[in-house]
């Protein structure tokens, strides 16, 4: 509680009302960054991006700030992080993402490709510390410091299986070493990706990313909405697994390891579903308990698909966005 008050203050402070002339506020850094030639930010300037209100400021080990500020693009409202200083009273721009990575939130935004997903929450009003954003698409990652080439299978060019990339969790070290100072207090991604990309390679980047300790998700949808999840850093007592069949899909529901009676729609489904209409009557809401609970997928799926079934199931289940764990399955 101290620390939620002093954080608080500390924000008041910094917001304080003075000459937007010099950078003697955050604010008015953030104001002198958004108009200067840094490649990044001119990028989305040029592009018709606006600066919106500072979001969340993280005062960091090394006396540094950790923000996030509001970008409108195209009638659109979406999360951006940088970092600034204060030295003798004067804010300035210490880091931003790469020109690479705001060219590819540009593209991604405006394609349609996010997972078009009914959402009560919107991106920017989510109440959270700086998360690490990375856009994933069938053909790369990228993160704010580059991108990772995918070949057509899918794979990183840059060496590492399936299931390890050496070139996410570099990423995701430098973003907590070098931009967050190794604070502990920060933990989030926020996943933008691309509808089309399978429910496996989506898992790969969030298995790579919590193995570096990042595991509070918010999966970023068409709307600019928010549908917070997390990484399955825990066992779940409840397990709702959703598989493609010949003609619609297939639900197993396990409680405790113990398979749910199989309905005989298919072998080895405790349901069948058309749609994810069908999940509300699937979830056994005496059997979900307190602790954690996960949906899963199989991996072959497309995010887009399992997104909307996640969001119905995050309805019925109504936990926490830290308690719902989601993972894979292989089929």
């Amino acid at each position: 509680m101290a620390l939620r008050l002093l954080r608080f203050l500390t924000l008041v402070t910094l917001l304080g009302v003075s000459s937007a002339v010099q950078a003697t506020t955050l604010q008015a850094g953030i104001q002198q960054a958004f108009a200067g030639d840094d490649a990044g930010l001119r990028l989305l300037r040029s592009n018709g991006a606006e600066l919106g209100p500072l979001l969340v400021v993280e005062r960091l080990p090394s006396g540094e700030y950790a923000v996030e500020i509001e970008l409108r693009l195209d009638g659109r409202a979406m999360r951006y992080p940088l970092k600034l200083r204060r030295d003798d009273g004067q804010w300035t721009l210490q880091w931003q993402p790469s020109t690479v990575f705001a060219a590819a939130l540009i593209g991604i935004t405006k394609s349609g490709a996010l997972p078009e997903v009914p959402t009560t929450e919107r991106w920017v009003d989510s109440a959270r510390l700086p998360a690490f954003p990375i856009i994933a698409t069938r053909k790369r990652f990228v993160t704010p410091f580059g991108e990772i080439a995918l070949d057509d299978r899918g794979e990183e060019s840059d060496p590492g299986d399936l299931e390890v990339s050496p070139a996410l969790v570099r990423a995701a070290q430098s973003w907590i070493t070098q931009v967050l100072d190794s604070d502990p207090g920060p933990a989030g991604i926020d996943l933008i990706l691309d509808g089309e990309l399978s429910w496996r390679m989506a898992n790969k980047v969030l298995f790579n990313l919590a193995s570096t300790g990042l595991y509070h998700v918010t999966v970023v949808t068409q709307d600019m909405g928010a549908l917070r999840v997390a990484s399955p850093a825990r066992q779940a007592a409840y397990v709702m697994a959703l598989y493609p069949l010949e003609t619609g899909f297939g639900l197993r529901v396990a409680v405790d390891g113990v398979l749910r009676p199989e309905s005989g729609c298919a072998p080895q489904m405790t349901t069948c579903v058309t749609d994810e209409g069908g999940v509300a009557a699937a979830v056994e809401r005496a059997a979900l308990g307190r602790g954690p609970v996960m949906f899963a997928a199989s991996g072959e799926l497309s995010a887009s698909v399992v997104a909307r079934f996640l969001a119905a199931f995050a309805a019925t289940a109504q936990v926490a966005p830290h308690a719902l764990l989601v993972g894979y399955v292989q089929k």
